[in-house]
């Protein structure tokens, strides 16, 4: 009775061990299902490299903006300082990233310019230091 039901405990073992299908276990990371090479509706990150004209491969999924920007590079006129930095600001908001900034503070700097030329308002001090840390404790 005893080898019967070693048996049978062994065939049941089998049968599950045939059918068993784990499911994949990643040991770490970050794992997409597919690989993504580049994207599909704007150029590859960094923009700014694709605004100052280094323009790769144009997909054809790309919105029409890319197009845009490619099409000025291609027939030569391109774009000054200026409005690569208009282009990246409004790319970068479209892709919820960060301003652009040319320098440290500018946006500090707009700010301060614009407070200052307000009429019957104190000018404000100087803005020294964009970032401030504040000591826990």
């Amino acid at each position: 009775m005893a080898i019967r039901t070693r048996k049978l405990l062994l065939v049941v073992l089998l049968i599950g061990a045939l059918f068993y299908s784990p499911c994949p276990v990643f040991s770490s990371g970050l794992f997409f299902p597919r690989a993504v090479f580049t994207y599909a509706t704007h150029p590859d990150l960094p923009l700014e490299k694709f605004v100052q004209g280094e323009l790769g491969v144009l997909q054809p999924t790309y919105e029409g903006h890319a197009f845009y920007v490619a099409y000025r590079y291609l027939i030569g006129m391109g774009f000054d300082a200026e409005e690569q930095e208009a282009v990246l600001n409004v790319w970068n908001t479209w892709l919820g990233l960060e301003p652009t900034l040319s320098g440290p503070g500018r946006l500090a700097a707009h700010w301060y310019a614009a407070r200052t030329s307000a009429p019957k308002v104190a000018v404000p001090p100087p803005i020294t230091e964009v970032y401030r840390s504040i000591q826990a404790g």
